[in-house]
């Protein structure tokens, strides 16, 4: 589009100095001509006032020679004052379209990618190879050295997005805000990965569908963090795995226990069927 753009500016501005050179030149014949005809021989003016009278289409009967000099030379300069404006009309146009041309032609040499590099940075504060990289607008993710490459098309200047990384073994998330301008390699950022503590919640219940009260649920592995279920038989507790995920609930009510599956995160609450035996 911007080759096409630079080609239609130049065949303009050509045009335009064409235009241009024709009024210069036009202009500068009518005024040659206007002087040569005060240096005209005196027995030979007459001839030539009417002459040129009957070329600008006025009649030559009556008048003396010093109304037809008159005539003539008014029609000689309101000519020349066109061909001027006409002159000044080609060069500006010619100044115009060359600043388009140059424009387009920046354009057209400008990059078609930019190329935002990314590092990760796991909670110690080394970099981090073993994470997933990802952002809100899409685009081309390659891995290099000690971190990534996004590749995003042009027609993202200006805008904002979000870049994401991940390393969901260790449950670590992070973001960065990302604003593209006129630079098409914008220096590096870093995303920090953090812990993002996520809870899991639900209701214990019997088989009638009755919340069971006062039992105590735990993720399997951190006993110690176990809570009692309330009159409705409704829990929740920290989930220690990352979001979605599925965890294994302890739940012990009277000396007996069950375990169960449930997932992590902002989720409805999970009902858990308590059998008693």
């Amino acid at each position: 589009m911007w080759a096409a753009l630079t080609a239609a500016a130049a065949i303009a501005e050509i045009l335009s100095l064409l235009l241009a050179w024709g009024a210069y030149r036009r202009r500068r014949n009518l005024k040659k001509e206007l002087a040569e005809l005060r240096l005209v021989p005196e027995e030979e003016r007459a001839r030539l006032l009417e002459r040129k009278l009957d070329r600008f289409g006025v009649a030559a009967a009556g008048l003396s020679k010093k109304d037809s000099f008159l005539i003539i030379q008014q029609t000689i300069e309101r000519q020349a004052e066109r061909f001027r404006r006409a002159l000044w009309a080609g060069v500006s146009a010619c100044l115009i379209f060359a600043a388009l041309t140059a424009y387009a032609w920046t354009l057209d040499q400008s990059p078609d990618l930019y190329r935002l590099r990314v590092t990760v940075l796991a909670p110690d504060g080394r970099p981090s190879n073993n994470a997933f990289v990802s952002t809100s607008v899409g685009g081309e993710i390659l891995k290099a050295h000690q971190g990534w490459e996004i590749l995003l098309p042009r027609n993202r200047r200006g805008q904002a997005f979000t870049v994401f990384a991940s390393y969901p073994e260790a449950f670590l998330q992070g973001r960065q805000e990302v604003a593209l301008g006129d630079d098409f390699e914008p220096p590096a950022i870093e995303i920090q990965l953090s812990r993002r503590e996520v809870e899991v919640r639900g209701t214990v219940i019997d088989p009638q569908g009755h919340g069971v009260a006062g039992a105590t649920v735990s993720v399997v592995g951190f006993e110690q963090e176990s809570v009692g279920t309330d009159t409705s038989g409704n829990f929740r507790l920290q989930a220690h795995a990352a979001d979605r995920q599925t965890v294994r609930l302890r739940v012990v009510k009277d000396g007996r226990s069950s375990e169960f599956e449930a997932r992590a995160g902002d989720l409805p609450a999970q009902q858990l069927v308590w059998e008693e035996p």
